[in-house]
């Protein structure tokens, strides 16, 4: 039997935004030290770490996402 190789999905937020279930997921892999400019969702956002630290910052707060936790805020803004 021959094995399809693995469907390729969008890791652009904007693409899972306004879709038809209440909740969509998305992968996505970042290098030490990236940085990601001031963005909003109009969905709530689930991060989660699997190893390394993300630092989560908000309108109202600043946090330290260790790896293995998850948050959630609906106005993430997000700096490596």
């Amino acid at each position: 039997m021959t094995k399809c190789p693995p469907k390729s999905r969008s890791t652009d937020a904007a693409d899972y935004q306004n879709g038809p279930r209440p909740i969509a997921a998305m992968s996505k892999m970042f290098e030490d030290g990236s940085e990601i400019a001031s963005h909003h969702h109009s969905r709530d956002q689930f991060l989660y770490s699997v190893t390394g630290v993300m630092r989560v910052r908000t309108r109202a707060e600043a946090k330290v996402q260790w790896s293995n936790s998850l948050r959630s805020s609906a106005e993430t803004l997000l700096a490596g």
